[in-house]
C-alpha cells in the first residue's frame, strides 16, 4: 500500500520530466532548429544580457581575498570527493539536503574566479553521478520523494541555473552533462507548474513558485515558459495575500524561514520586472515583510532564532531591497518598542547606552506540510544589552537529524519560560498578549497561554531609564509546582542573593523569594557573534517553586565590578536597588531616587 503523499499524488512523467530525450529537450526549450552547441552559444548570449539572480559571476568578483580563498578551498576538496547519493548515512533529512546540490556552489564560484576548467569538470562529474542515481534514491519519509518535491526542485534550480550559465561555453562540461542540466531545469519547471496548480500555505510552495519565474526567464524561448510565468505569478501573489500576517511576518513565525521566503520573493521580483513585465514588489506585503525583519533585529543586527530558525542577519536583504522596492527601500524602523500583534511577538527597546532589548514570543503553534516548525514554548524571551546576547534560546538545530531535536531544541526546556512540572506542553496553547503598554520610561507587557492544564501568565515590567532592567512576574493559575528557566551563553554564578552570568557583559538574575530548588543544565544552542552564529553550550538556570509563582529581576551589566541589584517587596509594590539608584514601583507609579533620596524621575505605568 502506498503512503499518503505529503504533496500531490505522484505526477512525475517519465518522458516529460524524468527522462527527457535530446530531441524533446531541444523542442522543450524552444530550440528545435538547433543542436546543443548552438543552444550553448545562445545561452551564453542570453546570460550576458540577463544574468541569473543573484549573478554568481558578480558574487565571485565581490568576495574579499579571505572569503574567495575559503570558497576555492571548498571547491578543491570537492575535486577529490566522491559522493554516494543513495546512502542513508546522510540521515533522514540529510539525504534530502544532499540532493538539493547546494554543496556544489563552490565549484561554480571557483571556476568564475579562476577560469580553471578543473572546476567545471568537477561539477560535471558530481552532477553526472547525481543524475545517474536520482531514480534509485529512497527517503525515510513515506509519501515524500527525495528528488521530486517542492524544496528539492526549487533548491536544485537555484544551483543548476547559475551553473549552466557559468559553464555554457566551456568544453570542460560535456554536452551530455549540459543536456542533463537543462533537462533538470525543464523537467523541474514542468513538475512545479503541475504541482502548484492551487494555493498551499507555507514556505515550500512559495520558494518553488518564485524559482519557476527564474527558470522561465532563463529558458525564455520554451513554449511552456508563459504558463510557468502565469503559475508562478498567481501563486506568489496568493502567498503575499494569504501567507503573511498583517504585520509582515510569515505564517510560520520563524525568522529563518521568513528570510528564505523573502529572498525567494526578491529574486522573483527582480526577474519578474526584468523578464516578465510585471512588478511583484508593489504589493504592500512585500514591503511589510522586509520591515518585519528590521523590527525584530537586535541593536547588534541579528534576529533571534525563534522556532526552527537559524540566527538571521537581515542587513544584506534590507540593503538589497533598496534596489527592488518602489521608492528608497525599507523605511528605517523608529527603534522603539513594538507589538507585532498579528505574528505574535513583542519587542521592547531602550534608547540608552546599554541598548537593552527584549523580544517575547506569544504566538500560535503553526502547522506545516510535513512537520511543524513551531516550538513547544510560549511567553519565552530573548535578551540582549551592550550589543551582546545575555539570554538566549537554542533555536533550530544545524540539522533536523540532530538526536536532540525533539527533547531539547523544540522542547520548552531550551526556552526562557515557565514550565509546569509533570506536564507536556500542548500544541493548542492559545497564546496571547493581553497588555502591551509600550510608551514612556516604564513599559508593561502581559502575556498568557493555555498550553498546560493550568494557565500561565507572564508580566514583564521594563524600566528603560538607565540603568534599566526587566522585572518578571510569572503565575500559574491555581498554584502548582513549576520551573522558571533562563539560558545564557556562559555559566551562572551565585552572586549577592541571586545569580550572575559569568564574564561581561552579564545578566543579573535576582529572585524576590528563595527558590525551592536551583538546578543548572547545559545544552547546545546558537550564540551570535560578528555576523555569524556558532553552536555552543548554553547554561540553563532553573528555579523551582511549589506554587508556580515567580518574581524575578533581570538586569544587564557591563563590567564585572558593578554593584549588585536587589529586589524586595515594599508597601504592596517593589523596591529595586543597586547602590546607586533606588526604584519604587507601586500602584502604577515608578519613582527613581539616588541613594541619598534625591528624586531623579517618575512615571505612571499600567499596573
Amino acid at each position: 500500500m502506498r503512503a499518503t503523499p505529503v504533496e500531490r499524488a505522484d505526477h512525475v512523467d517519465a518522458a516529460r520530466m524524468r527522462h527527457i530525450s535530446r530531441t524533446d529537450l531541444l523542442a522543450g526549450i524552444g530550440a528545435a532548429d538547433a543542436d546543443l552547441p548552438e543552444v550553448r552559444h545562445r545561452l551564453a548570449r542570453r546570460v550576458a544580457a540577463h544574468p541569473p539572480v543573484w549573478d554568481p559571476r558578480r558574487r565571485a568578483d565581490e568576495l574579499d581575498d579571505d572569503a574567495l580563498a575559503e570558497e576555492i578551498a571548498a571547491a578543491d576538496e570537492l575535486l577529490e570527493r566522491h559522493t554516494d547519493f543513495l546512502s542513508p548515512q546522510a540521515g533522514r533529512s540529510g539525504l534530502y539536503g544532499l540532493h538539493y546540490l547546494g554543496w556544489l556552489r563552490p565549484l561554480v564560484t571557483a571556476y568564475l574566479a579562476t577560469g580553471d576548467d578543473r572546476y567545471a569538470a568537477g561539477f560535471a562529474r558530481h552532477f553526472d553521478d547525481w543524475y545517474a542515481s536520482r531514480d534509485d534514491v529512497v527517503g525515510e519519509w513515506p509519501g515524500l520523494d527525495v528528488v521530486w518535491y517542492s524544496l528539492g526542485v526549487w533548491a536544485r534550480a537555484t544551483v543548476v541555473a547559475p551553473a549552466v550559465s557559468a559553464f555554457a561555453e566551456t568544453d570542460a562540461m560535456p554536452d551530455d552533462t549540459m543536456a542533463a542540466a537543462l533537462a533538470t531545469l525543464l523537467g523541474g519547471a514542468r513538475w512545479a507548474a503541475e504541482e502548484h496548480e492551487a494555493f498551499r500555505p507555507g514556505n515550500w510552495q512559495l520558494v518553488c513558485a518564485g524559482e519557476l519565474l527564474h527558470v522561465a526567464g532563463l529558458l525564455h524561448e520554451a513554449p511552456e515558459a508563459p504558463h510557468w510565468v502565469d503559475v508562478g505569478r498567481a501563486r506568489l501573489v496568493e502567498h503575499l495575500d494569504r501567507d503573511f500576517y498583517a504585520d509582515g511576518g510569515h505564517l510560520e513565525r520563524s525568522p529563518g524561514y521568513h528570510a528564505l521566503c523573502l529572498e525567494a520573493l526578491q529574486r522573483a521580483a527582480v526577474v519578474a520586472r526584468r523578464d516578465h513585465g510585471f512588478d511583484l514588489a508593489v504589493h504592500p506585503t512585500f514591503r511589510a515583510a522586509h520591515r518585519w525583519l528590521a523590527e525584530m533585529a537586535t541593536p547588534a543586527g541579528w534576529v533571534p532564532p525563534w522556532q526552527d530558525s537559524g540566527t538571521v542577519w537581515p542587513g544584506e536583504a534590507l540593503e538589497r531591497a533598496a534596489g527592488i522596492l518602489p521608492g528608497s527601500g525599507v523605511d528605517e524602523p523608529a527603534r522603539r518598542s513594538v507589538h507585532l500583534a498579528d505574528s505574535g511577538y513583542v519587542v521592547l527597546r531602550g534608547d540608552g547606552p546599554s541598548s537593552p532589548f527584549l523580544a517575547l514570543n506569544a504566538g500560535p503553534y503553526v502547522a506545516h506540510e510535513l512537520e511543524s516548525h513551531s516550538h513547544l514554548a510560549a511567553t519565552d524571551v530573548v535578551l540582549s544589552a551592550w550589543r551582546a546576547p545575555l539570554a538566549l534560546e537554542a533555536g533550530g538545530p544545524a540539522t533536523y537529524d540532530d538526536p536532540r531535536y525533539q527533547d531539547w531544541y523544540r522542547s520548552p526546556w531550551s526556552h526562557n519560560t515557565v514550565t509546569l512540572d509533570g506536564h507536556e506542553m500542548s500544541e493548542d496553547r492559545d497564546a496571547a498578549v493581553v497588555v502591551a503598554d509600550l510608551d514612556g520610561p516604564v513599559q508593561v507587557v502581559v502575556a498568557q497561554h493555555d498550553g498546560y492544564p493550568l494557565r500561565v501568565t507572564r508580566r514583564v515590567l521594563f524600566v528603560s531609564a538607565e540603568p534599566g532592567y526587566w522585572l518578571f512576574s510569572d503565575r500559574v493559575d491555581g498554584e502548582a509546582p513549576a520551573t522558571w528557566s533562563i539560558l545564557a551563553p556562559r555559566p551562572w554564578l551565585a552572586h549577592a542573593g541571586g545569580f550572575r552570568s559569568e564574564g561581561a557583559p552579564f545578566l543579573s538574575v535576582v529572585p524576590a523569594d528563595p527558590p525551592g530548588q536551583v538546578v543548572t543544565e547545559t545544552g547546545p544552542g546558537q550564540v551570535p557573534g560578528a555576523g555569524a552564529a556558532s553552536y555552543q553550550e548554553l547554561t540553563a538556570l532553573r528555579l523551582r517553586s511549589a506554587t508556580g509563582r515567580f518574581d524575578v529581576l533581570l538586569a544587564p551589566g557591563r563590567e564585572a565590578g558593578e554593584p549588585a541589584w536587589s529586589l524586595r517587596r515594599a508597601g504592596g509594590g517593589w523596591l529595586v536597588e543597586n547602590g546607586l539608584v533606588a526604584d519604587r514601583l507601586t500602584d502604577g507609579l515608578w519613582e527613581r531616587r539616588t541613594s541619598s533620596g534625591r528624586l531623579l524621575g517618575s512615571a505612571r505605568w499600567r499596573a
